[in-house]
């Protein structure tokens, strides 16, 4: 146990060290172990301090949390592709529940399923690889359907990828 992990408090504390392990044998680099582990106790700390237990960890709650450290003047982990792995690993141990964001429906299904195939088939992607980069596609489909009725595929320029990637609040998830 490392000195981060002896000192968290909170809901999440029992799951602190598997999700270190996880991420190790997920293949992430030291560096970015102790940034993940960082957030992670960042985020069972305002679990604790906003009295949210992990089964009321919903879509909104985690935006409210991304949204608090923002607030707080936190430059890192303030996306929904930074706090995928925690997410996707408390998932894994049935604590959480599951995403209950719908699946974009048409076009937008077709597409994920084609970008899976791809980072499977054609990148030989590992599952957990697989799981992180899907939840940024779905947050990028999100971002361009927005409110309307979906994505107007023929009109999407470079610019709209550029404008996602480079522009935390384009990001709606």
């Amino acid at each position: 146990m490392s000195r981060e992990d002896a000192v968290l408090v909170g809901p999440l504390a029992d799951h602190a060290v598997g999700f270190r392990e996880a991420l190790a044998e997920w293949g992430y680099s030291d560096r970015s172990i102790r940034a993940h582990c960082e957030l992670f106790a960042d985020l069972c700390r305002w679990l604790d301090e906003q009295r949210v237990l992990l089964a009321e960890l919903t879509f909104e709650r985690v935006v409210e949390f991304l949204e608090s450290r923002r607030r707080r003047g936190k430059l890192g982990g303030l996306s929904a592709f930074a706090i995928a792995p925690a997410l996707s690993y408390l998932r894994g141990l049935g604590v959480l529940p599951e995403a209950e964001r719908p699946l974009p429906a048409g076009l937008e299904v077709a597409v994920r399923a084609r970008y899976r195939a791809y980072l499977t088939d054609e990148k030989a992607m590992a599952p957990q690889g697989v799981v992180r980069y899907e939840q940024v596609a779905a947050s990028f489909v999100s971002a361009l359907a927005g409110e309307g009725d979906g994505v107007e595929w023929s009109a999407l320029l470079a610019a709209d990828v550029t404008r996602f990637v480079v522009k935390p609040e384009f990001r709606s998830s």
